[in-house]
C-alpha cells in the first residue's frame, strides 16, 4: 500500500482509484476534444461575420512561431497523447492498436456506434491515441510519472475548453426542424444543440443542414425550453437571477428531488444514458419550481456561502448517505460527467459511479 502521488490517498498504484477513474475520464474528453479544437481553429464553427474584401478585425486564433509554424493548444494536445502512447508501449511493451475497430471487409452490425470500421491504409490519429490511453489507464497508473501526465491530460482539457468555449459564442437553442413523425403523429426534431455569435442572426445547423433564425429559436428555446446542460442551467439561472450554488444542485440529486430529462449525445439530445463522457441535460423549468418552492420554505442556501470545502463535504455525505441503500432497490443509473464541468463535479460523480453497478458501463439504446 502506498499513497497516490496526486492527493496522498491510498493507493495500491501511483494513483488512486478515484485518480484513474478521473484520468480515464480527461482522456475521453481530449478524444472528442482534439476533433471540436481543428474546428474552432479552422474557423469551420463561423464564429465571426465578415464583409467581402476586408480582412477580419479579429485576430486569428491560430498562433504561429518565429517559423510561422501553427502553435496552438491542438497541436500541444497531439503532442502530449502520443508521447505518452509512445513512452508507455517503449516501457511496458504493450503495442498500440486503435480501439473499438473492426477489419474493413468485417460483414454484420457494430456492437455499438463507437465502434467503427478501419479504413484502408489507416493512419493513427491524436484522438486515436487519447482513446488507447484512456483503454490503458491502469499501465499510465503503473508509471512513476503518472501523477505529470494527470497534471499535463488536466491542464490541456481545461485549455482546451476555454478554446472552444469562446466569450462570443451562445447557446441558441436546439434545431427545431422537424424531420419526421413518430407513430401517433408527434413531431420528431432535430434537436443539436445550436450556438451562434453575439451578432449573428441565421445559422446553419450541422446535423441537417438547414437554416436556423438564431433570434426566434432562442426565445421558443426560452419558452419550451427546459432542456439544458448543466454548465448552462447553473449559467442561465445566475443571468435570470435565480442562481442555485453547485452544492444545492448536487444535494437535488442526491434526495431524488431532481433528476436529468436525457443527456446529450454528440450534440444530439437523447432520453437515454449512452456514452461515458455525455453531458447531462436539465429542466430549466422544473429547477425554477424547485428552488422557488425551497425558498419559499427557507431551505434554499445562497451560492455565495458555499465554497470548495463545503462542496466537497457535500460530494462526501453524499457518499456516506447512499451506503446504506437498501439491497432491493434497484441501483441507480450512472449521470456521466457533464461536458465543461467543475472540479467539484468530478468528484461528486466520481462517488456516484463508486456505487453503480457493472451494467451502466454497457450502452443503452435509445427509445
Amino acid at each position: 500500500m502506498t499513497r497516490c502521488r496526486k492527493c496522498s490517498a491510498r493507493a495500491e498504484l501511483f494513483l488512486c482509484g478515484d485518480c484513474i477513474d478521473q484520468l480515464q475520464e480527461h482522456l475521453t474528453e481530449i478524444a472528442w476534444l482534439i476533433g471540436e479544437l481543428e474546428i474552432t481553429l479552422t474557423g469551420q464553427d463561423v464564429l465571426t461575420t465578415g464583409s467581402v474584401g476586408q480582412s477580419s478585425e479579429e485576430p486569428s486564433p491560430i498562433r504561429f512561431d518565429s517559423q510561422g509554424n501553427p502553435n496552438t493548444i491542438a497541436d500541444q494536445t497531439c503532442n502530449a497523447v502520443t508521447t505518452w502512447v509512445r513512452d508507455l508501449c517503449e516501457t511496458r511493451g504493450i503495442t498500440f492498436e486503435p480501439v473499438r475497430v473492426i477489419p474493413l471487409d468485417f460483414i454484420g452490425p457494430l456492437p455499438d456506434e463507437r465502434w467503427r470500421r478501419l479504413p484502408q491504409r489507416y493512419q493513427p490519429t491524436a484522438a486515436d491515441a487519447a482513446e488507447w490511453l484512456a483503454e490503458h489507464v491502469h499501465a499510465i497508473a503503473a508509471d512513476p510519472g503518472a501523477a505529470r501526465c494527470f497534471k499535463e491530460m488536466a491542464d490541456l482539457r481545461a485549455s482546451a475548453l476555454r478554446m472552444i468555449n469562446r466569450p462570443d459564442r451562445h447557446f441558441a437553442g436546439p434545431c427545431p426542424t422537424i424531420k419526421a413523425y413518430s407513430r401517433t403523429g408527434k413531431a420528431i426534431e432535430c434537436g443539436k444543440f445550436l450556438y451562434a455569435a453575439t451578432d449573428e442572426r441565421s445559422i446553419t445547423c450541422s446535423a441537417c443542414k438547414q437554416p436556423v433564425d438564431v433570434q426566434r429559436n432562442r426565445q421558443r428555446a426560452w419558452r419550451e425550453g427546459d432542456r439544458l446542460t448543466e454548465r448552462i442551467l447553473l449559467k442561465r439561472l445566475k443571468d435570470i437571477e435565480e442562481p442555485v450554488s453547485e452544492r444545492q444542485l448536487y444535494r437535488w440529486l442526491r434526495q431524488r428531488k431532481l433528476s436529468p430529462v436525457g443527456w446529450l449525445h454528440k450534440g444530439v439530445f437523447v432520453e437515454h444514458y449512452i456514452l461515458r463522457g455525455d453531458p447531462r441535460v436539465f429542466s430549466l423549468r422544473a429547477v425554477r419550481q424547485l428552488r422557488a418552492a425551497e425558498l419559499k420554505a427557507g431551505q434554499l442556501e445562497t451560492p455565495d456561502a458555499t465554497s470548495a470545502v463545503e462542496i466537497l463535504h457535500e460530494m462526501l455525505q453524499t457518499e456516506s448517505a447512499t451506503d446504506g441503500q437498501p439491497d432491493d432497490e434497484p441501483p441507480r443509473r450512472h449521470f456521466s460527467r457533464t461536458y465543461g464541468q467543475s472540479a467539484a463535479e468530478a468528484e461528486h460523480e466520481a462517488a456516484e459511479a463508486d456505487q453503480d453497478g457493472p451494467e451502466t458501463e454497457q450502452t443503452e439504446a435509445i427509445a
